[in-house]
C-alpha cells in the first residue's frame, strides 16, 4: 500500500490536479489485505501514513466465479461425447478449439463459452415458449396482454 500511495503522492506533486481519492482493489485475498493495512494505519498521525485517499476498495468474486465455472465443466462437460446439446458438442459445432476443462488454465475461454452457452438456450427457451420461429418472426402463441 506504501507503493500506492508513494505513486499518489507523486502524481499529486507533478500534476495541477490533485487526486484525492483513487479506488484500488483485486480479488478477495487483495481487499481484505488492503483493508488490513488501512485498519492497521488508521492511527498514525498524517493522511499519507493512513492511506486516506486510497478508497474506495473493491473487489472482484473472481474466485467464486472460478469455482463455479469448474464445477459446471465438472458436472456438464464430457469430452467423449459430441451429443447436440452438450458442452462438447456445442464447443466442437460453433468451433472453440480454446475452450477446455482445465478451467483453471483456460478461464478467460471457458467463461465467454458458457455465457454464450447459456444465453443461446435462454433465447432458445424463449422462442419456443413464444412461438417464434426466427428473429423476425411475431409471437404466436403466450402473448402478453396489453393494458389498456
Amino acid at each position: 500500500m506504501d507503493s500506492y500511495q508513494d505513486f499518489v503522492t507523486e502524481i499529486n506533486n507533478k500534476s495541477d490536479i490533485n487526486l484525492n481519492s483513487i479506488q484500488i482493489g483485486g480479488d478477495q485475498l487483495t481487499r481484505e489485505r488492503f483493508s488490513g493495512a488501512k485498519t492497521l494505519r488508521s492511527g498514525a498521525y498524517t493522511a499519507k501514513d493512513r492511506f486516506d485517499n486510497l478508497y474506495p476498495i473493491s473487489f472482484e468474486l473472481f474466485h467464486t466465479s472460478m469455482n463455479f465455472l469448474d464445477l459446471m465443466f465438472k458436472v456438464l462437460f464430457n469430452k467423449k461425447t459430441f451429443d447436440k446439446g452438450t458442452l462438447n458438442g456445442e464447443k466442437v459445432k460453433i468451433n472453440r478449439s480454446s475452450v477446455n476443462e482445465d478451467v483453471k488454465n483456460h478461464y478467460d475461454d471457458d467463461k465467454d463459452f458458457m455465457v454464450s452457452y447459456v444465453k443461446s438456450y435462454i433465447a432458445a427457451a424463449l422462442m419456443e415458449y413464444f412461438g417464434i420461429q426466427d428473429i423476425a418472426a411475431p409471437m404466436t402463441k403466450n402473448k402478453p396482454r396489453s393494458n389498456p
